[in-house]
């Protein structure tokens, strides 16, 4: 097939750049059509919507932020501490007075309502706003893939080798990547693109257990990262990065091989 695409006399750089837009016209659509299907079944056959949220026997109103939250639970500290939240308080929450949990309730406020966060998540379905950046969040990811997947195949000359390594990378690379905190070592973990896709995750998709925290990514959710979140403008930098970083190494090393 690439001498049959090389004795066109076209040049080898657009042939390869062709491919770029003809494999997203394919790829794009399906992913729509499947994701779409998905979110039609999803609300049409799931329960109805609950309107509380339940941790650790709690019944919380829903959609709170982190003041609120806060709020609530410093109105009523001895269920907070009899429920398990205060883990820091050990056997002495039961006996202990609203004076002594509520400096624990301070304190231990954001990992508090992270469980909140996916406990809230993990009970509703997404909004539709919310499905529509899932939708759009992993047609970027697909996208991704398969930019990366042609240079990479190019780049070897292999398929199958290509293949292999996206998967490994996605499946096992990039979640380790993502919740390993290693010395000295955080930024080299953020050049991975897979690590940039999870800080831009929506929230229907992320767990609320981050260190992104709410309202620090672009697309309103709390990340899958256990590692510092990078700036915005990294990240973006980050993800056009490999898009065209990949592209690049693809269309040189079509251009310089032997037909």
């Amino acid at each position: 097939m690439f001498r049959h695409l090389v004795i066109t006399d076209r040049s080898r750089v657009a042939l390869y750049l062709a491919r770029i837009p003809a494999g997203l016209v394919i790829t794009v659509p399906l992913v729509a059509l499947a994701f779409a299907m998905n979110c039609l079944v999803t609300t049409y056959e799931s329960p109805p919507p609950p309107t509380s949220v339940h941790m650790n026997g709690l019944t919380l109103a829903e959609n709170l932020n982190q003041a609120g939250l806060q709020t609530w639970l410093l109105q009523r500290p001895q269920q907070a501490a009899t429920r398990g939240l205060l883990l820091g308080l050990g056997p002495a929450a039961v006996t202990a007075t609203p004076a002594q949990i509520r400096p624990v309730i301070d304190k231990n406020i954001a990992s508090i309502y992270s469980a909140y966060i996916a406990d809230e998540i993990s009970g509703s379905d997404p909004a539709a706003n919310e499905m529509a950046k899932i939708g759009l969040w992993l047609e970027l990811e697909v996208g991704i893939g398969f930019v990366v997947g042609l240079g990479l195949g190019s780049l070897t000359g292999q398929w199958t080798t290509a293949t292999i390594a996206l998967i490994a990378l996605e499946i096992i690379a990039t979640p380790l990547l993502a919740v390993a905190r290693i010395p000295y070592f955080i930024n080299g973990q953020r050049l991975v693109v897979g690590v940039a896709m999870d800080q831009l995750r929506p929230a229907g998709l992320a767990s609320g257990n981050s260190a992104g925290g709410p309202g620090q990514l672009l697309t309103g959710g709390h990340g899958a990262l256990s590692i510092p979140p990078m700036p915005t403008w990294a990240m973006i930098s980050m993800i056009a990065g490999w898009i065209a970083g990949w592209s690049v190494i693809g269309a040189w090393r079509m251009s310089t091989r032997d037909a």
